[in-house]
């Protein structure tokens, strides 16, 4: 029965189970991924989902909206976050960083913090109505906080060489820093809450297209930048000029992904909900298993193609392969290597189609289907 005021989408989602609705499958199904793509951080996804489930089977109250809303959440917020701030002794500014599958305590709870306030905030009134609402103080002094944490972490480091002779000194500019850092990133938060409800809260489909990739860039990034970062090394350019453009490429590598790959297939579900393209394409009657299957043992030779009715792409695989051997004969061995390259990228993107299920046959017909 739907309850009065909701439309019919509305109740059917109130119609789903609780843990349906707050997306934990989806949630746990994340991290999982992110963690065997060497973001332990992402480990938090499956604390934050597991609290959820919690909350939903013991039936808590909704957490009281001055929790969040109210002046005093920098105190207890700053508190906690300055604490296990101090407790990460490290060299660099904001928290530490692991790359290892298996969560550290101490960093999961760093990052816990800010999950878990995120979802208190969800859905209450008052901090959508106030949180942020000063947010050009914020981003003000976000700047000098993050000049002072950045000196003073420099002085600590400089002092710590000698901390056998310096401990006293060391602590002091240590807390000193780790204030600053906790303080800039929490002023950087809530002015770009402000920021971002000032500007982008009209309704724009390109904000909204970036939203819904942001899961995606972020669980990604780590692996594109490493390894574009390995290849722009070789340019013979300024570092900084080096950092823009592995930051351009790896953006539009993972943007690109996230369209072909990820936003209407499975793997989107799974991070933003299910997005439907405007026109649909139509269910081709091939087997998914046996282009997956063709794929396997007959990449090199296009045997997948063949089957999927794709003729001319798939005459194009061993023609390249002729051709790339000719060339080696005639003394141009490079011929050979932009091949290989190339076959390997065109196998990757025709594995991820079928994998995810945006495969098409030879008439424009996706190949999703297993029986």
């Amino acid at each position: 029965r739907k309850k009065p005021g909701l439309t019919q989408e509305g109740a059917s989602v109130q119609s789903k189970p609780a843990w349906r609705r707050i997306g934990l499958g989806n949630f746990i199904w994340l991290a999982l991924i992110a963690a065997m793509m060497s973001q332990a951080v992402s480990w938090v996804v499956v604390a934050f989902g597991v609290g959820v489930w919690l909350v939903v089977k013991l039936k808590f109250k909704q957490w009281p909206a001055w929790i969040t809303a109210s002046p005093w959440r920098w105190l207890w917020l700053g508190l906690i976050t300055l604490i296990l701030q101090v407790i990460m002794f490290w060299g660099g500014f904001g928290p530490d960083t692991t790359a290892g599958v298996i969560p550290w305590n101490l960093l999961l709870l760093y990052y816990g913090v800010f999950f878990g306030f995120g979802a208190l905030c969800y859905g209450q009134k008052d901090f959508e109505e106030k949180g942020g609402r000063y947010w050009i103080v914020c981003l003000v002094l976000a700047i000098p906080a993050g000049f002072l944490g950045g000196d003073l972490l420099e002085a600590r480091n400089a002092v710590g060489a000698e901390y056998e002779n310096h401990r006293l000194e060391t602590w002091l500019y240590h807390v000193g820093t780790s204030l600053f850092q906790v303080l800039y990133a929490w002023l950087m938060i809530f002015g770009c809450i402000g920021f971002f409800r000032r500007y982008f809260s009209a309704g724009k489909k390109w904000v909204r297209y970036l939203s819904d990739s942001s899961y995606w860039l972020y669980i990604g990034h780590l692996s594109a930048l490493l390894f574009l970062s390995g290849l722009v090394r070789l340019l013979d350019v300024p570092s900084f000029l080096k950092f823009i453009i592995s930051l351009i490429l790896a953006t539009c590598v993972l943007l690109l992904m996230y369209h072909v790959y990820v936003r209407y297939t499975w793997i989107g579900t799974m991070l933003n909900g299910k997005r439907t393209r405007e026109e649909e394409l139509p269910s081709s009657g091939k087997k998914r298993w046996v282009v997956l299957l063709l794929f396997v043992f007959t990449w090199f030779a296009g045997f997948h193609r063949f089957y999927a009715g794709r003729y001319i792409t798939g005459i194009m695989l061993p023609l390249v392969l002729i051709l790339a051997v000719m060339g080696v004969k005639m003394g141009y061995p490079m011929v050979l290597t932009v091949a290989f390259w190339g076959l390997l990228l065109w196998a990757i993107h025709d594995f991820l189609s079928i994998v995810t299920g945006t495969y098409v046959d030879g008439e424009g017909k996706r190949i999703h289907n297993w029986r």
